[in-house]
């Protein structure tokens, strides 16, 4: 999964992420497997008019996997 400004997601078989990725770059220090899983606790914090508005992670991705 990927948007138009490079940041890309790869999950596991079990839905947890294995890897982050902006561009070239690897977001997370290690990738996630089957046993460990991977990133969690992950918030997605957004600038806007309205201020910071924040929202876990964890959260946004369920939405979107069921969405796909």
């Amino acid at each position: 999964m990927s948007n138009a400004a490079g940041l890309s997601f790869e999950f596991l078989a079990n839905g947890a992420i294995r890897r982050i990725d902006a561009g070239e770059l690897m977001l997370n220090l290690f990738l996630g497997n089957e046993l460990e899983g991977g990133p969690a606790n992950l918030w997605l914090r957004r600038h806007g008019g309205a201020g910071l508005l924040v929202t876990p992670w964890t959260r946004v991705c369920r939405l979107t996997v069921r969405s796909a």
